[in-house]
């Protein structure tokens, strides 16, 4: 199982799944093959969960390395007889590597959201003041639903400054931030903004918000177009570099949404 895991999983343990491995039957869609793909990698997390001798073999590389770790990280929620020591064990390794890949334990969270929301409620309360975890406080609760609790633990993240404001980048992914409220999430980009270096971080995830909406063919909250005006009138512009075309990008973004009107004048004036 130890090799099996190595070769499927890990990039550079041999090899990983690939899709051409499913494609014997031509009739086969992308779409089905990496389904299957997807669930071999999660079958294989299941079954290492109730084999403690290949986890502990395994858990150092895990979690040092690549891979289908996110889909493993879920398949081995499922399979855990106690989350919590699994999940302890998990941290305990993350601790005792040097560069620490902790996208097995989002995608452990991920699965242990189908089977108690509130044992990943509580594992995420601790991690935002947490020695090991607080650095990566944004990335473990963007991998589960932000309710309105995990809007308040990315706002005491920001309090605690335990996590640099470069990780709340990851909201802007996966439709990470769709379900937040527009007065949350309005008052979450101001808190982002207001840390150094945050004003930028804060109107990358506004544009995404923004852009996601264009997409859905829906109008903009009012409480997301507030935020990106206050967002603009906060913004300096830095000497172009290689990001240059991607900060105007967004920039555009979030102007053509938000300074439409009288509103957006004086705003415009400034920039």
């Amino acid at each position: 199982m130890v090799n099996s895991v190595r070769g499927i999983v890990l990039v550079g343990g041999g090899g990983s799944l690939d899709l051409d491995d499913f494609e014997e039957d031509e009739e086969v869609s992308h779409t089905e093959r990496r389904t299957r793909a997807t669930i071999a990698v999660e079958n294989l997390g299941r079954a290492v969960a109730g084999d403690e001798g290949a986890f502990a073999a395994l858990l150092p590389e895990l979690i040092k390395g690549s891979g289908r770790l996110l889909e493993f990280g879920h398949g081995l929620a499922r399979g855990s007889e106690d989350p919590s020591v699994t999940w302890n064990k998990l941290v305990t390794q993350v601790a005792a590597t040097e560069k620490p890949n902790v996208l097995m334990l989002c995608g452990f969270l991920n699965g242990l959201q189908d089977r108690d929301k509130a044992a990943v409620q509580a594992l995420l309360d601790e991690a935002v003041v947490d020695a090991t975890l607080g650095r990566w406080l944004p990335r473990l609760q963007s991998s589960v639903m932000i309710d309105e609790q995990g809007v308040k633990r990315l706002r005491r993240a920001l309090n605690i400054g335990k996590a640099p404001v470069s990780e709340f980048f990851t909201l802007v992914y996966g439709g990470a931030c769709e379900p937040i409220s527009g007065p949350a999430f309005r008052d979450l980009m101001l808190s982002v903004s207001a840390k150094p270096d945050g004003n930028a971080v804060a109107l990358e995830i506004l544009s995404m918000r923004l852009h996601s909406d264009g997409t859905a063919k829906r109008k903009p909250l009012p409480e997301t177009i507030e935020a990106g005006r206050e967002l603009l009138a906060q913004h300096r512009f830095e000497r172009r570099s290689s990001q240059a075309d991607r900060d105007d990008y967004k920039l555009g973004v979030a102007a053509k949404a938000c300074l439409g009107g009288p509103e957006g004048a004086p705003i415009t004036q400034k920039l």
